[in-house]
């Protein structure tokens, strides 16, 4: 048997590629100094709609933090490379291995048996007694870890598979000037540095994300409409993180920022009761239960925008 760590206690996770790049890396205290230095910038595109709204940077498993290996599936299969010994000598190596199946033959998933869906997932070990794998995803509403048999990954199709390991030559160090740059970007006072391979012309930033996520459940419901939750929980996660970033400096260094801190713990307890509203709204639409929530959102945005300036003149004393 075989195992790689993986860290489940990530505060993103809506979204699994966030989940299992980071439960790769945050497995040493010094990796947090990493993930604080990052997961600032918020972006949203009004062409790409709801789905556009995450944190802007670079594609996280193309980051130096992460070694990355892939072999194209049209070579793995000219060659007849088996599939799953190049996945358990991937693991006995160190490697996590980040690939696509079809769900249909994975149990416990929403589609197993029902429907062909291909989706990621995350191998971190195996057991050659029992022949079966040790995997990552979401099962059910939870991100955690199962099994799958050696032959159910076979018949799931695995494709663009791709091996990943944590860069230990990778940087460390807690940036703050980075910190600040990115907070300056995030509230809207100098602009924000095009990155990464998905691109909207129309791409708001920061605090103009957030108002512009606002606009479009304030659209939805003002028809009373089912609302994605997914965007409101990655908001949610920015703000958790950015609690335990603010906390986390403030152990490290000498900057005195109880009272933001405290601040900012306000924003959380709001963007977390925000959540709360719209299952309520979704459960059953109401305008009552609608203008709680826009009201709610627009006062953690002002809170939020009100604090990152607080932070961001400290932080640069």
């Amino acid at each position: 048997m075989k195992k790689n760590p993986f860290n489940f206690e990530t505060v993103v996770k809506s979204y699994q590629h966030h989940a299992f790049a980071l439960g790769i890396i945050l497995n040493g205290e010094n990796s947090y100094n990493w993930l604080y230095n990052n997961y600032i910038q918020m972006a949203y595109s009004i062409v790409g709609g709801l789905g556009s709204f995450n944190f802007y940077m670079d594609f996280v498993m193309r980051q130096p933090i992460l070694n990355r290996n892939y072999l194209d599936d049209e070579f793995l299969n000219y060659y007849n490379i088996n599939k799953v010994d190049y996945i358990m000598n991937a693991v006995m190596f160190g490697k996590y291995v980040y690939l696509c199946v079809d769900d249909y033959h994975i149990p416990g998933r929403p589609s197993y048996g029902k429907r062909h869906n291909c989706h990621d997932l995350l191998i971190n070990g195996y057991d050659k007694h029992n022949k079966e794998f040790s995997v990552i995803g979401y099962f059910g509403r939870k991100l955690s870890e199962s099994t799958v048999k050696y032959n159910e990954l076979e018949q799931s199709n695995p494709l663009f598979i791709t091996l990943l390991s944590l860069n230990e030559n990778a940087s460390f160090q807690l940036n703050i000037a980075a910190i600040v740059l990115q907070l300056k970007q995030y509230i809207n006072i100098i602009d924000n540095v095009v990155i990464g391979d998905v691109y909207y012309d129309d791409y708001k930033f920061g605090i103009e994300a957030i108002k512009e996520l606002l606009n479009s459940y304030r659209k939805t419901m003002d028809d009373l409409k089912y609302c994605e939750i997914n965007q409101a929980c990655i908001y949610l996660e920015h703000n958790l993180l950015m609690k335990n970033r603010i906390e986390f400096i403030m152990k490290r260094y000498s900057y005195k920022l109880i009272d933001i801190s405290l601040q900012y713990n306000v924003v959380v307890e709001k963007s977390e009761l925000l959540k709360v509203l719209l299952l309520k709204y979704n459960a059953r639409p109401q305008i009552n239960t609608a203008n709680k929530f826009l009201k709610l959102f627009q006062e953690i945005i002002e809170l939020d925008e009100n604090c990152m300036r607080k932070l961001v003149n400290r932080l640069e004393k």
